[in-house]
């Protein structure tokens, strides 16, 4: 006969090794550190980052400097400012290939965009009121095909005017 203790550590580590089970690749995540990096820069890679673990908490997830080395299996992610390749100051595009996630952006702002579209293709949800993740993880992260990346840009040339006054 269980009592009501035993009953509760046993389902508490039966939810706790369910959660975990649906979404644990092999592999480890790597998010390329900037050698001297800017406020912006720096912000971005901090929520690749932290957005990753929430994503697929199972898996490795590691800020890389150059000196460290990709292991077969690694998954990388290098965030590049790249202004000369895209029109609109806030464009950025997503790309994958041979093993590389490359977030490239036009300048620091769109690179923050970049990072969060990323995190919201992988079932984020950024509210007004904070980040949601989803409990049903996928087994894997969503990346765009070889040769096909996604790119985007603000449709409107103004970002957070509201069109009523008293809000």
């Amino acid at each position: 006969m269980q009592d009501r203790r035993e009953f509760l550590i046993q389902s508490s580590l039966a939810a706790a090794g369910a959660a975990l089970l649906p979404g644990a690749p092999p592999h480890r995540l790597l998010v390329r550190a900037a050698a001297a990096p800017s406020f912006r820069r720096r912000l971005a890679e901090r929520e690749l980052l932290r957005g990753l673990t929430r994503v697929l908490p199972g898996t490795e997830v590691r800020l890389a400097t150059a000196a460290t080395a990709a292991e077969p299996g690694d998954l990388s992610f290098e965030l590049l400012l790249a202004p000369d390749r895209f029109r609109h100051p806030e464009a950025y595009s997503i790309a994958a290939a041979n093993g590389t996630v490359t977030l490239a952006a036009a300048g620091e702002a769109a690179l923050l965009y970049a990072v969060f579209d990323f995190l919201g293709r992988q079932g984020a949800f950024f509210g007004i009121d904070g980040e949601s993740y989803p409990l049903d993880r996928a087994p894997d992260l969503l990346l765009p095909p070889p040769n096909h990346p996604w790119t985007a840009q603000p449709r409107f040339a103004v970002r957070g005017l509201l069109p009523w006054p008293d809000f």
